[in-house]
């Protein structure tokens, strides 16, 4: 048993959380939660999927998970993935409204 006294304790304590902060990866630990403007995102990917209308943000979830599971199998690579509905868009018809095709012709015109 070592017996040290508090001075040395406090001295202890300081060097770590020194070394700990000196470190950027030990001072924050992202999650794919985490605010990006906030927590810094050391190992965050985002991917643009076009898929037909009728798949839901869960099936196009599902089917990464799918696809990342099989290519990272035996690799040691873990990945988690994560489809926000929020993000989801659906395609227009691509037709502009005819105040659109108004403005844009006065702009032409001047």
């Amino acid at each position: 048993l070592i017996l040290i006294s508090n001075c040395q304790k406090l001295i202890i304590i300081a060097l770590v959380t020194a070394y700990t902060l000196m470190h950027s990866h030990h001072a924050f630990k992202s999650t794919l939660d985490d605010p990006g403007h906030r927590v810094p995102r050391f190992s965050s990917m985002h991917w643009a999927v076009c898929v037909p209308k009728s798949c839901s943000p869960k099936d196009v979830e599902n089917s990464i998970i799918n696809v990342a599971e099989s290519l990272s199998t035996g690799t040691g690579l873990k990945a988690t993935i994560k489809v926000v509905p929020e993000m989801c868009q659906i395609s227009s018809d691509g037709h502009l409204p005819n105040s659109t095709l108004i403005v844009g012709a006065l702009f032409l015109l001047l």
